[in-house]
């Protein structure tokens, strides 16, 4: 009895430590299945994360790129100082945005059209080209023909043609004596060279002077100082006039080239910002929000 006792307490321990491992057991299923179905939640909100994801990324992305596409335009405008290739960016923008069919887009792509209307009206000449152009008149002020002999006017020369009038009998007789006297007169032809009435000296300050001129142009023209630009192209031209030789060709073409850049308008106003950029900006990151939420932030 007292042996059976002892199996029969024994037994007893082992069935209350089943029992209590049952009961950790239990509570550890509770707490899986707890956990179970936090996770399929989390799932299904993922999923739903996804499928919002989904429906929105062809459009944030479209907006992300409009975005690019006015930052690289501004970029353009005062870096490259290329309008042109900036009216093609937001011109672009704006398709992207136009895409979408979405009316809260409206008043973004009123901004950018402000911005294509602001440069337009900007002067689309390059300066660059301009300065390149004068660069290259430059380069053949020392080509160009100076007019370094003049022919000086006869003042003794005398008309010897005679008159038809009777009552200018003793004038004529004097022309005939004239005319018979000069045949008398030898002339002696020198073969060498003929010196110039220009020294070396002078026509070196010539073409200084006309150098001069076309580099103060050019550093007008970078600077969109258009009256400083046109009064040097100005004074360029009355040195070719008045110095160089107007009957060569080549002087011909280098006046009409001259004319041709003073006639240029340089004048150069643009916008200090583009308005459309900050709105865009705005937009962008409010959709990013609204996808990713507070962990936007971290973006």
């Amino acid at each position: 009895m007292q042996q059976l006792k002892a199996t029969l307490e024994g037994s007893q321990s082992q069935l209350q430590a089943l029992a209590d491992t049952n009961s950790q057991l239990s509570e550890s299923v509770a707490l899986l299945e707890a956990q179970n179905l936090a996770l399929e939640q989390q799932n299904l909100a993922t999923l739903e994360q996804m499928k919002s994801l989904e429906g929105r990324r062809p459009a944030d992305w479209l907006i992300a790129e409009a975005d690019y596409l006015v930052r690289m335009a501004g970029r353009k405008v005062w870096l490259d100082d290329d309008i042109r290739t900036a009216i093609m960016l937001l011109i672009n923008a704006d398709k992207r945005l136009a895409s979408l069919a979405d009316p809260s887009l409206l008043p973004v792509r009123a901004k950018i059209a402000e911005d294509i209307q602001a440069l337009q009206q900007a002067n689309s000449v390059s300066v660059s080209s301009v300065a390149l152009a004068v660069s290259g008149l430059l380069s053949q002020v020392d080509m160009l023909p100076l007019n370094v002999f003049e022919k000086p006017v006869d003042i003794n020369a005398q008309d010897n043609e005679l008159s038809e009038s009777t009552a200018d009998w003793k004038a004529n007789l004097g022309k005939v004596w004239d005319s018979m006297v000069e045949d008398f007169f030898t002339v002696k032809t020198l073969s060498g060279p003929v010196e110039p009435v220009l020294t070396q000296e002078t026509q070196w300050l010539i073409r200084e002077q006309l150098r001069y001129q076309l580099m103060q142009a050019q550093a007008a023209a970078l600077d969109y100082n258009a009256t400083l630009f046109e009064q040097t192209l100005t004074q360029a031209n009355s040195i070719i006039v008045s110095r160089f030789d107007n009957t060569d060709s080549q002087v011909v073409g280098y006046l009409t080239a001259v004319q041709n850049l003073a006639s240029t308008d340089v004048t150069r106003v643009v916008p200090t910002e583009l308005v459309s950029q900050q709105p865009l900006a705005e937009l962008l990151d409010e959709r990013v929000r609204q996808v990713f939420g507070e962990g936007a932030n971290a973006l």
